[in-house]
């Protein structure tokens, strides 16, 4: 794994969280997931579909897999495997997933299944 800020308390822990998620989803375990979302994400994520976390984050498929890479920027981070990029905003309960599902842009802006 490659992580710019990893020597970082802050790299290490949003790597942690994000491979964390990524397991998850990969399990399928969306109880475990949702627990990991940024809470305006979680408001989102409930509020366009109306209905529990759990349920619709199981219905949007996301891949799963491992952390391959961590940037840090301040109180944002992106974690980077072979499958899904992962967004992660740290708050004062620590780090979040923001979005995730997210494929690298063709243009400027990456396209996620969940957050923006």
């Amino acid at each position: 794994m490659v992580c710019a800020a990893c020597g970082s308390s802050a790299g290490q822990t949003a790597s942690s969280v994000a491979g964390r998620f990524l397991a998850a989803a990969e399990d399928a375990d969306a109880g475990a997931a949702c627990e990991l979302l940024a809470p305006k994400t979680r408001e989102e994520l409930e509020f366009g579909e109306d209905g529990p976390c759990t349920a619709t984050l199981a219905s949007l498929g996301l891949p799963g897999g491992t952390v391959d890479e961590v940037e840090v920027w301040g109180d944002r981070a992106r974690a980077t495997g072979r499958t899904d990029t992962v967004f992660l905003v740290e708050l004062g309960s620590g780090w979040r997933v923001a979005a995730a599902g997210c494929t690298p842009p063709e243009d400027e802006t990456f396209d996620c299944l969940l957050g923006s």
